[in-house]
């Protein structure tokens, strides 16, 4: 078993940069690591935990690890400052951390913070975000020298949290730099022409948001013949236009907003036509109404449900009956991994994916005497309604 030596370093020249934090900080339990990528120059972690009752206002707390053998060592004590509103005690808080590091013949230190993000969603509003640039620790730490090394986050009181990066992750050579990834937001990725789920940058440590046994938990997107989400139903008649409305109802972990969504609507009848583009604030590529389908995204997030996501017209060029337009996943998913109809969240620069659940059917001349679906609108429907006619 090796000896480590474990020392506190001044960094002078982010001192000179940056004020002290506040004695006091808030802290975070139940720590679970969602993905972790870097070097031994620098490395980048994603994490969920739930917020405690401690003093938010000094900030959210918790130590970076250096994990071996003979225990573990601390490499940075962080508290990230925040101005209110806070979290309630209990809230699920999504996180993102690059900290600075530096190896030497004495071992691997903690630095300083390079950047932060937190976020957190209080239904009724839309989604809390904290960030900031560099941001200095509230103390640093050395391990002894080792070829590779191993990190883990701890909690407030020094519980070890969940995934920590696999046996020697940062391994001290020339390519270390490659191991460091671009995060992109969903409206820099579509317009790049990339979807939203695209494997490039959305790899399979990062998981779709559960409950995916029940997605309408979520939210819902569907077809509608109203600005507002309530009609489901038209009257077609050949050669008359119809106009119709693509929406997220919100719902769930999507309450407080969404950056952007992976869709497709059931093929129109036969020669039909269509024509329509999707809103102002909001860019798309692909055919909503073709055979795969389309993405789109905001550049900000929107939490003003129902979002409108795209609004045409029909212009039948034959007769129908009963017929259904239903929305449902892109044909086929970009992601193998997120095969569903979905979201992505609000959690900067994480943008995390949440599968959810497709709206009724909308019904072209539904039977005589057939039950045509109608939904209730929410409270912030008529305020969406008034935006579309600006």
């Amino acid at each position: 078993m090796k000896h480590r030596s474990v020392g506190i370093r001044v960094q002078d020249l982010v001192a000179l940069l940056l004020a002290a934090l506040p004695a006091k900080a808030a802290a975070l339990v139940s720590i679970e690591c969602k993905s972790w990528h870097g070097s031994c120059g620098e490395l980048q972690c994603r994490f969920e935990a739930r917020s405690t009752a401690s003093d938010a206002a000094g900030g959210v707390r918790f130590t970076l690890l250096e994990r071996g053998g003979d225990g573990n060592r601390q490499l940075m004590e962080v508290a990230l400052p925040w101005a209110p509103p806070f979290p309630p005690p209990g809230s699920e808080i999504r996180g993102f951390v690059r900290m600075k590091l530096d190896r030497t013949v004495e071992g691997l230190s903690g630095q300083y913070i390079v950047d932060w993000h937190i976020t957190w969603c209080e239904p009724g509003g839309p989604t809390q975000v904290r960030r900031a640039g560099l941001t200095q620790p509230l103390a640093t730490g050395t391990c002894d020298p080792e070829a590779a090394f191993e990190c883990a986050l701890a909690d407030e009181n020094g519980v070890e949290g969940t995934n920590p990066t696999a046996d020697e992750f940062l391994v001290c050579n020339a390519a270390e730099a490659q191991l460091l990834r671009e995060w992109l937001s969903p409206f820099e990725m579509v317009s790049r022409g990339l979807a939203v789920t695209d494997p490039s940058y959305r790899p399979p440590d990062i998981n779709a948001f559960i409950p995916a046994s029940d997605p309408a938990q979520n939210g819902s997107v569907g077809l509608y013949f109203s600005p507002d989400g309530t009609s489901l139903c038209a009257n077609a008649t050949q050669d008359q236009p119809i106009d119709f409305y693509v929406l997220a109802k919100l719902a769930g972990v999507t309450e407080c907003g969404i950056t952007g969504v992976e869709y497709r609507v059931s093929s129109l009848p036969d020669g039909w036509f269509v024509a329509g583009f999707p809103p102002d604030e909001a860019i798309m590529f692909g055919n909503p109404l073709g055979d795969v389908g389309c993405n789109v995204a905001f550049h900000n997030c929107t939490n003003d449900s129902p979002v409108l996501l795209f609004s045409g017209t029909l212009y039948p060029t034959s007769a129908v009956a009963d017929y259904s337009l239903q929305v449902g996943k892109r044909n086929p998913s970009t992601n193998p991994n997120f095969a569903c109809l979905l979201v992505t969240l609000c959690d900067s620069p994480s943008y995390t994916i949440a599968c959810v659940g497709p709206g009724a059917p909308a019904i072209l001349n539904p039977l005589p005497g057939a039950t045509c679906g109608t939904t209730a609108a929410n409270q912030t429907t008529w305020s969406r309604v008034k935006q579309l006619y600006r």
